[in-house]
């Protein structure tokens, strides 16, 4: 495992261990996704798009 993904993985069981001691201020992390990736994605997946594009 790459070590930013463990750093990530680690970070992640703290954030849910704080949450689960009560504080439910927790830092939250927000992922965002490019659009390019959602169509490679999709395309693997041969997944058809709705017309809305969701």
């Amino acid at each position: 495992m790459k070590e930013a993904d463990f750093q990530n993985l680690l970070q992640g069981i703290r954030e849910a261990g704080s949450y689960l001691r009560g504080n439910k201020k927790a830092t939250s992390r927000v992922d965002h996704i490019q659009p390019e990736s959602v169509t490679a994605i999709r395309t693997k997946l041969r997944l058809i798009p709705t017309p809305l594009g969701f």
